[in-house]
């Protein structure tokens, strides 16, 4: 790191680290030696990658190797962006076995209009256990095979 001194004009006799008060000058040098920490550290695990079976099945340079392990850090931490205006297909939001189960399923009144699951009309009702709008005739017995 880069100090400066500033000598006090005190007047005082002492020693002269006494009279020195260290003031840094320069911004933090801490990023690079980290980075240098982690290519020196990304260096050894492509060395010993080159040393292992999965080397001679996949042979990766340098930079393959580093992308590789840059896009498993990057889908494993990324975070989900929510979607935005088409909902989630009906077979990842309800389960099949709760769908078809025939137990539990009423019919209630809401204050919104949703889609009609079945024939995709807006409809001010749904089914209380699938959370789904349907209408209360055949679409309900439709959507739950009855």
């Amino acid at each position: 790191m880069h100090y400066t001194s500033e000598v006090k004009d005190s007047g005082k006799t002492g020693t002269w680290a006494e009279s020195t008060k260290w003031i840094r000058t320069s911004p933090p040098t801490e990023y690079p030696l980290f980075a240098y920490l982690l290519d020196v550290a990304m260096q050894n695990v492509w060395i010993i990658y080159r040393q292992t079976e999965g080397a001679q099945h996949r042979p990766l340079d340098q930079l393959e190797f580093r992308r590789d392990i840059c896009s498993v850090y990057y889908t494993r931490y990324s975070l989900e962006r929510p979607s935005v205006g088409h909902p989630k297909h009906l077979e990842i939001r309800l389960p099949e076995e709760i769908r078809r189960d025939r137990t539990d399923n009423f019919i209630e009144s809401i204050q919104t209009q949703r889609r009609c699951a079945v024939c995709g009309v807006k409809v001010k009702k749904q089914c209380s256990k699938c959370n789904v709008g349907l209408h209360l005739d055949v679409c309900f017995a439709t959507f739950h095979h009855l």
